[in-house]
């Protein structure tokens, strides 16, 4: 068995929703956050075996949950192997849906506190010290930079 890099998130989502997931991605890029797609995967490679082990060694779980994925029992089985090894489940929901196949889902999400845009997601990352500090830093200098008003400019009214 090869060495391969251990991730921070495991994303869970339904392929329909490739276009979210792929936007997503991107967001996590900007901000530095280590992740596991599903697509990383080589063909050669058992995917059961693969994705059992990315969620085992990942430290939360990001679901992007939509009509699609809370009908999908593949993504369920992903939440559910999830609790079962206490990660923390970040939920990006993307539509309204309700887990009308898989109680304990629909249980287990009952209270949970949703985000809907990238920027919750980074920001609840970043809450559980999954955003590298020197990404936090730097976009914290840029905004600062962006919003700064030049000393030249105080005086004039």
């Amino acid at each position: 068995m090869s060495a391969t890099k251990q991730y921070d998130v495991f994303i869970s989502y339904a392929r329909k929703d490739m276009k979210v997931a792929d936007s997503l991605c991107r967001a996590l890029d900007e901000a530095g956050v280590s992740y596991f797609i599903d697509r990383r995967m080589h063909a050669s490679v058992n995917f059961m075996t693969e994705i059992t082990r990315h969620i085992k060694q990942c430290r939360a779980l990001l679901f992007i949950a939509s009509e699609n994925s809370a009908h999908s029992t593949f993504t369920q089985k992903e939440i559910l192997y999830a609790l079962k090894y206490n990660k923390e489940i970040v939920p990006y929901r993307i539509g309204d849906f309700q887990f009308e196949e898989c109680a304990e889902l629909e249980f287990f999400f009952m209270n949970v506190q949703w985000q809907e845009s990238e920027a919750e997601i980074v920001a609840s990352l970043d809450a559980l010290g999954l955003v590298p500090k020197q990404r936090v830093e730097n976009q914290e200098a840029t905004t600062q930079q962006k919003f700064s008003v030049p000393r030249w400019t105080w005086g004039v009214l």
